[in-house]
């Protein structure tokens, strides 16, 4: 009897002790709850910082050179050869290294961060109601927590930006929002700080090594620091160290920054530790690998939706600005999904083939943050269903049960801008540009209710155009208000600079040229969209399309996106262009005709592309 009693108790204890492991911070080399983790020798240590200094000598330094990728794929068998090294690959944007008896590090080339024309500017609520529904419908309770592990990333202010806006928009609907910048997102936090939020919003870098996500954290860490408190998370592949260029002090660097994996959710997390929670990665590949990415492992925790990025993408901050301002108006996930443009939910970046935005699971579509909300708006024009024989319309209607729009966008066959308000927020009006045959026009918006409660709108209608297909078709958008961009089309025979500013350039000076281009419009005060169309293309040969920053009177940088279509064919989008200051001059693309072939080229041509002695038009000249 005394050994069976003893026996008991040393299950008990067993299972106690097991217990409190799982519990354990990622301090605790022994809280790894992992497979194949332990404790390292100080000969495995020395073998393992031998091999990582020979790699990071060099993978440091090409992370920061112009072409990263190319240069890590010249040095890959030269990482493979080493040693030290298990096995040494390269996925998406990401050199991988293993090392003998430790685990992975990684080096990435970090996706830009694009602004669309049609993101809405990230100024502050005010007075918008308190907007709640019942826990049986919505996320497990109204703590919001809001990451940004790329805080310390001066060149990433909209980051900071879009954090104070979405802490604005979730307090005014009654959140109780928690921030986490930079460093207060560390291994730690990672580790047991998730727990019982309804929404995390978390901005990060990522990367898919094959099999695992990872996500970076906001925390810089070194190689000795990993061995020494994270030996078993590290072997075990929750918890790694990747490398990746911020801009610091003025400068890019290369910046180590702790990353952990599906696994460390698996490992340091219980069942319902997530409330029925929705959770927005928009970390590169954090959706790659279906049914074993981070999303499967939040939704065993108890998350009950996650959406993200299947591979690198560019938009995914302002994708998400969008998707949860829809949520806080009263949509549910499938519906803000709906409501966000096509060029939104699959990001071309510069990574073929594109990220796409998906959410998991799909019974997730129902989830929502607040109470179901919807407005009502009345077209005045075009009509919907009806038949023009002009290509240049005018969108314009009225809220009916609104008392004022905050934001909207039009996207007409899958290209979106931003929509224009009136001045008194209830009624809406800008020109638009149809093609021949079937239109489809999707409008979205948000607002407030004659009640006071906000409100969200999302339709789409059709019409017809009745008018031969255009010879070539193309449009630009920008991205800043107040700011001057123009078009540019050069007719074969000039190639930037010949022809510039002259009778072969369809540009501001020469709107309806000899040789058949038209620009329609030269918007001098931000967003455009400007119009160079060519309904009958005559001359053969190559004409060559460019965007010029006029000026940005004081504004700052600006980035343009580009649309070209051929004889009514399908629409080819380029951009975003980063235009950095006044002058800065991007050649687009090359279109030959009479085969309509176009080429992209996304070269950026000059610095200082216009004299400012030559003629300006006075509608040009800021007040």
């Amino acid at each position: 009897m005394k050994m069976i009693h003893f026996i008991q108790i040393f299950l008990l204890m067993s299972l106690l002790s097991l217990s409190c492991k799982k519990d354990s911070t990622p301090s605790d080399p022994g809280g790894g709850g992992g497979s194949g983790g332990g404790t390292l020798t100080e000969a495995q240590k020395a073998a393992i910082r031998s091999g990582y200094a020979a790699v990071a000598s060099t993978a440091d330094t090409v992370l920061l050179s112009s072409n990263p990728l190319t240069g890590l794929q010249s040095r890959l068998a030269t990482y493979q050869a080493n040693p030290n090294v298990e096995t040494a690959w390269i996925t998406g944007n990401s050199l991988f290294v293993k090392f003998r008896n430790g685990g992975t590090m990684n080096w990435t080339v970090p996706s830009s961060l694009a602004v669309p024309p049609y993101d809405s500017p990230t100024g502050p609520d005010s007075g918008e109601p308190n907007c709640l529904l019942s826990p049986s419908e919505r996320v497990g309770n109204t703590n919001a927590l809001l990451i940004n592990a790329q805080y310390g990333d001066e060149s990433r202010q909209y980051n900071r930006d879009l954090i104070t806006y979405l802490a604005g928009k979730f307090q005014a609907r009654g959140f109780t929002v928690t921030t986490k910048n930079g460093s207060s997102a560390g291994v730690n936090f990672f580790s047991a700080g998730l727990k019982q939020y309804g929404t995390i919003f978390y901005i990060s870098h990522g990367c898919y090594d094959g099999t695992n996500t990872w996500q970076t954290t906001g925390e810089e860490g070194t190689l000795d620091t990993l061995m020494a408190k994270y030996s078993a998370l590290w072997t075990s592949g929750q918890l790694s160290i990747g490398t990746v260029t911020e801009k610091r002090n003025g400068t890019f660097k290369a910046v180590k920054l702790y990353m952990f994996s599906q696994k460390l959710i698996d490992s340091m997390y219980a069942a319902n530790d997530f409330p029925k929670s929705m959770i927005y990665l928009i970390a590169c590949q954090g959706m790659k690998n279906p049914g074993r990415h981070v999303a499967v492992s939040f939704v065993n925790k108890g998350a009950r939706g996650v959406i993200g990025w299947d591979e690198t993408n560019c938009l995914g901050q302002s994708t998400g600005k969008k998707l949860f301002t829809t949520l806080l108006c009263g949509s549910n996930l499938q519906q803000a999904y709906n409501a966000l443009p096509a060029e939104a939910k699959l990001d071309p970046c510069a990574v073929q083939p594109g990220a796409a935005l998906v959410y998991y699971p799909s019974s997730a579509d129902t989830l929502r943050l607040v109470d179901s909300v919807r407005a009502r708006i009345l077209f005045t024009s075009p009509k919907k269903d009806s038949t023009y024989t002009t290509r240049n319309l005018t969108l314009s209607g009225s809220l009916i049960n609104g008392d004022s729009i905050a934001s909207g966008i039009v996207e007409i066959n899958g290209i979106a801008t931003r929509l224009t308000i009136g001045s008194g927020f209830r009624t809406f009006s800008q020109p638009i540009v149809i093609d021949s045959g079937a239109n489809f026009i999707h409008v979205s918006m948000t607002g407030k209710l004659t009640d006071g409660r906000c409100a969200f709108v999302d339709t789409t209608y059709s019409v017809k155009g009745s008018f031969p297909a255009l010879g070539l078709w193309t449009e630009l958008r920008w991205n800043t208000d107040q700011t001057d961009v123009d078009f540019h089309l050069l007719r074969p025979g000039y190639i930037y600079p010949s022809g510039w500013f002259s009778g072969a350039d369809c540009y501001y000076q020469n709107r309806t040229t000899s040789w058949g281009a038209y620009l329609d419009v030269d918007d001098v005060n931000g967003y455009g969209p400007e119009h160079i169309t060519v309904p009958m293309v005559s001359d053969t040969g190559t004409y060559s399309l460019l965007i010029h920053y006029f000026s940005d009177h004081g504004h700052g940088p600006s980035a343009a996106s580009v649309s070209v279509s051929v004889r009514g064919g399908a629409t080819r989008s380029f951009g975003p262009y980063a235009l950095a200051a006044t002058g800065d001059v991007w050649e687009v693309c090359r279109i030959h005709f009479p085969d309509g072939l176009i080429t992209p080229v996304g070269i950026k041509r000059s610095g200082s592309a216009f004299d400012k002695s030559r003629y300006v038009p006075p509608y040009k000249r800021w007040k």
